[in-house]
């Protein structure tokens, strides 16, 4: 009887282990970095918690909340961290309010971070903030600088305050307590600094001095920067790894599917911020296949798991399950951020692009917002090619971000009435602040092409050589002079190819950093093939040449020059062909090997098979594993295998129809 008795143990205890491994496959730990710390780098920093009128010192680490203020003394340095997502490092002498924080853990409502500088400078750095209301601000008398994932520094002077922008561009308006302030907001780009009068006017706009750039406060900065960055990547690379889950498509995956299904179906309330974990760690996933060589399954995996989302999308909780999924898929493409066109990683960031435009197909703002934040990855691989000296590929990128803005100022303007006005707002100013980073970044792929020339009768200057500066005139700045420094000639396109028409413009500034479009008055003349007409040069042939402006006001005459590039047409991907080694009718369990071939405007071919993803119209019919067709046994009918293949923003796609005779 004890023999038996101890077996009908055994017996239990192993199918409470197997219950509880197999539970354990849907088991996910959700780790959320929902607090507030501060850091200390140099001893002098005090805390005046809110409700109090004490300021005391504080330890390494502690926990920070809204109305908190912090200062620092002559010696201190301090940086508060923010849900690790954006830091803020206050200078010596300086005091910062935290004056209002709102975060949900679950991402069910946005970001906001509005912080108010009482005294001294205060640097920010902001990696990412991922829905549209979501927010970023600095106030410093009248005026609010507010950004969305960008540095800068914005300190309070004797007479007003002071921004520098380091990297992508700031948007600047009325500070939030200025109730029914009015005030045209502007957009300051990188690389230069704006002063404000007491008031919040504008008093000047000029590029940052070199002085500035060297100081020890910037390097600090700038090193501080990296550091954070880096440390961030590697806890969201941690984070995804401690997901745990199945490698997709591995021999415990459908086992892992089953279990995640029970948990989503006892979760209740919590289920739509489970699977959007469980949508990250499969992403996750399917990044470890690319890693292994194994592209094909990865992105088979891909579309079954878009297909999933989809059906989420169309059911009754459908916008429970947006804002979590929306935050799953920008952690992932923040992961892939630095991704450029040349990696094997970076079809899956554009289809990840793809997902979060998907998400919102029920909501025109989300859906403008989504391809804006396309476009800012653009631009993010524009910087690193261009850094690289891979110039033709970063006007690739410039020139898909420009497409985008031009598509997105058009759909901003059809916008229904019913949309927030804030909302509307909202995507303006983010707008602005894409089209002025895309400019200064054209201002530097043009300087890489050729440095910049200039001459000018009263005296030395450099001219800015592409199509677009980044200091035009913010709408609320009134010139109080009207002689000018110098003028810059620039052209649209920058990098011509032939049988383009290249539009010339010329700005003529002053001292003030203020500047007026002088085109109409400026005489143009051309030193290479093709025609010039006025402000528009016709290109003819391939090969360098040389665009000058005259510009004349009273006894001053005003000189510039650039030179361009004149291209080729570029040989661009037009369509796809797939071919496969057996075709027409496959019995039970045959298969057939499939090959697609890339086909360009030049009639030239490439064979892209294993960088093509391949699906069937029917899973039971047939399915694909890498580039192989298997036929299913149990059904009889007509197959079709779709390629599509994709080099930077061009997709193209091509099938073949089999006929499956079953058993």
């Amino acid at each position: 009887m004890r023999k038996w008795g101890l077996i009908v143990f055994l017996c239990l205890l192993m199918v409470a282990g197997l219950g509880w491994w197999f539970w354990s496959w849907g088991n996910i730990n959700i780790k959320d970095d929902g607090i507030i710390t501060l850091k200390i780098q140099n001893p002098g920093v005090e805390v005046m918690r809110q409700g109090s009128d004490d300021w005391s010192g504080v330890r390494e680490n502690e926990t920070l909340s809204s109305g908190d203020r912090v200062r620092t003394d002559g010696n201190g340095l301090a940086t508060i961290v923010f849900f690790g997502q954006a830091e803020a490092r206050l200078a010596p002498q300086s005091e910062l309010v935290v004056q209002d924080i709102e975060r949900a853990a679950d991402g069910s409502r946005p970001t906001k971070i509005n912080l108010r500088l009482e005294l001294g400078r205060v640097w920010s750095r902001i990696l990412h903030l991922a829905e549209l209301d979501d927010s970023y601000t600095v106030s410093v008398n009248q005026v609010a600088a507010t950004v969305r994932g960008t540095t800068f520094e914005i300190a309070r002077t004797p007479s007003g305050s002071e921004l520098v922008v380091w990297e992508s561009a700031v948007e600047v308006g009325p500070s939030p307590d200025q109730v029914g302030a009015v005030m045209t907001p502007t957009v300051i780009s990188e690389g230069f600094n704006a002063n404000f009068d007491a008031a919040g006017k504008v008093s000047s706009i000029k590029v940052t001095a070199d002085e500035v750039d060297a100081s020890d406060w910037h390097r600090n900065n700038i090193n501080l920067d990296n550091a954070f960055a880096k440390f961030a990547a590697q806890q969201q690379e941690q984070r995804l790894k401690d997901m745990g889950g199945s490698l997709p498509g591995g021999p415990l995956d459908g086992l892992n599917r089953l279990s995640e299904n029970l948990h989503l179906k006892m979760a209740a309330e919590k289920a739509p911020r489970l699977y959007a974990a469980y949508v990250e760690r499969r992403l996750y996933g399917i990044k470890r296949l690319i890693e292994r060589n194994r592209s094909g399954a990865a992105f088979s995996t891909l579309t079954v798991l878009e297909q999933d989302i989809n059906s989420r999308l169309r059911g009754p909780d459908a916008d429970a399950f947006g804002r979590p999924l929306r935050r799953a898929l920008f952690g992932m493409s923040d992961l892939l951020r630095e991704v450029g066109p040349s990696s094997p990683y970076y079809r899956l960031k554009q289809k990840i692009e793809d997902m979060e435009i998907g998400l919102a197909i029920n909501d025109d703002a989300g859906g403008i917002y989504a391809r804006m934040r396309a476009m800012d990855a653009r631009l993010d691989e524009a910087t690193v090619l261009i850094g690289q000296m891979s110039l033709d590929e970063a006007k690739d990128a410039l020139d898909a971000a420009r497409q985008g803005i031009a598509n997105a100022e058009r759909d901003i303007d059809r916008l229904p009435e019913t949309v927030e006005s804030s909302k509307v707002s909202s995507l303006r100013g983010r707008l602005g602040v894409i089209k002025a980073r895309e400019a200064a970044l054209r201002i530097k792929l043009a300087t890489a092409i050729s440095p910049p020339v200039t001459e000018m009768s009263s005296g030395n200057t450099t001219s800015t050589p592409d199509f677009l500066t980044a200091t035009s005139t913010p709408e609320f700045v009134q010139s109080t002079s009207t002689s000018y420094e110098n003028i810059i000639l620039s052209a649209r396109p920058g990098s011509p190819i032939v049988g383009d028409k290249v539009t010339l413009s010329v700005k003529a500034t002053r001292a003030d950093g203020t500047s007026a479009d002088v085109t109409a008055n400026s005489i143009f003349t051309l030193t290479g093939a093709g025609t010039i007409n006025g402000p528009v040069f016709e290109t003819a042939a391939v090969g360098p040449v040389t665009l000058r402006a005259e510009f004349k006001q009273e006894d001053e005459i005003y000189k510039a020059e650039i030179r361009l590039d004149v291209k080729a047409a570029p040989v661009v991907l037009k369509s796809l062909k797939m071919t496969a080694e057996s075709t027409g009718t496959l019995g039970p369990g045959e298969s057939a090997v499939l090959h697609a071939q890339a086909v360009y405007s030049d009639n030239s071919t490439k064979d892209v098979t294993v960088s093509t993803s391949f699906t069937t119209s029917n899973n039971i019919l047939g399915y694909v594993v890498n580039n192989v067709l298997y036929a299913g046994k149990d059904a009889v009918g007509q197959l079709r295998v779709i390629g599509k293949y994709r080099e930077g923003t061009v997709e193209v796609g091509a099938y073949i129809d089999f006929q499956i005779s079953g058993r």
